[in-house]
């Protein structure tokens, strides 16, 4: 893309939009399923701290 481009009415804003929308969709939702892998993974069991006598 270049200023050349965009004076003549080359370049499609919405297209442009619509594919930029697909990717952050795309890269949201690789995010989410990794990081709901990762949060079932690293999720042991609680301990609690042994009392003092």
């Amino acid at each position: 893309m270049s200023v050349q481009n965009i004076e003549a009415g080359l370049v499609d804003f919405k297209t442009l939009a619509a594919q930029t929308r697909q990717k952050m969709t795309a890269s949201y939702t690789k995010g989410q399923t990794l990081g709901s892998g990762r949060a079932k993974a690293k999720a042991p069991a609680k301990k609690t701290p042994a009392k003092r006598k």
